[in-house]
């Protein structure tokens, strides 16, 4: 699924995310678009595999990770 931070945001706090597939594009001009909302800066994630990709972008694939309660 693709979403905004928002979104993101709403479904962290509702412990819905299993992971994130990040890809990173290199650009010369631009900025990039927030993941989550400024409250989920400390979500606790564990990089589970780096592909690099044809373009000289990667994509960062990582687990959120669950705390035991």
């Amino acid at each position: 699924m693709m979403a905004g931070g928002e979104l993101i945001a709403w479904l962290l706090d509702a412990g819905e995310i299993e992971g994130f597939d990040i890809h990173v594009i290199p650009t010369l001009i631009g900025a990039g678009i927030p993941v989550g909302a400024p409250r989920h800066l400390d979500v606790p994630l564990r990089l589970r595999s780096v592909r690099k990709c044809p373009d000289g972008g990667v994509r960062l694939r990582y687990e959120v990770a669950r705390q035991n309660l």
